[in-house]
């Protein structure tokens, strides 16, 4: 039988001080991994082991999370931008560039909110779309271009984009780089 009331009581010193002494580890941890693998009493040799593995690779692999849009905008925009240079010099066939162009399309393909294949925004279309976006500020800005973006306006896109890369992860790029124009573009706003 549970009383609510009993809780109500004011613990004693020596009851606050018991409390502390039995609390382990003493402070949170930051990687739970490694702590179930150093201190989970009942981990056989050989799960312990496991994870170990599974927690040097998710240590390997975290930083690309906090680069995915920027990665992945990088690559199609160079992808695009490369092979429109070799179509626009004759180095390519129209038909191989329907193909690029095809597989370009569904890569960067964003679904509508309310469509049944959304499932969020495509980190593809977000970071393709923010380096294209860069290189039009940088080459042709618009009043509203100069407004927001003084230091990027009518300057050098491979150096602003070359800047962007080696100084920034997803979360600060978006909030430095994301425009007006492209929240338009892509509709990243809510209307009440």
């Amino acid at each position: 039988q549970i009383n609510e009331l009993w809780r109500t009581i004011p613990q004693s010193a020596n009851e606050n001080r018991l409390i502390q002494a039995e609390r382990f580890p003493q402070e949170p941890q930051e990687n739970i991994l490694y702590f179930m693998e150093k201190h989970a009493p009942l981990l056989k040799p050989w799960q312990r082991e496991i994870v170990r593995i599974v927690r040097k690779i998710s240590q390997y692999f975290y930083p690309q999370g906090q680069t995915k849009v920027m990665n992945e905008g990088w690559a199609c925009f160079w992808h695009y931008t490369l092979l429109h240079a070799l179509y626009d010099e004759g180095l390519v066939t129209d038909e191989f560039m329907m193909e690029v162009l095809q597989n370009h399309t569904n890569v960067i393909y964003q679904p509508e909110y309310n469509s049944p294949y959304f499932s969020g925004i495509n980190p593809y279309t977000l970071g393709y779309n923010m380096m294209q976006d860069i290189k039009r500020i940088c080459e042709n800005p618009t009043e509203e271009d100069k407004m927001w973006f003084k230091d990027l306006a009518n300057t050098n896109w491979q150096t602003q984009l070359d800047h962007a890369m080696r100084y920034y992860k997803d979360e600060r790029f978006i909030s430095q780089y994301l425009s007006p124009h492209l929240v338009r573009q892509l509709k990243l706003f809510l209307m009440h």
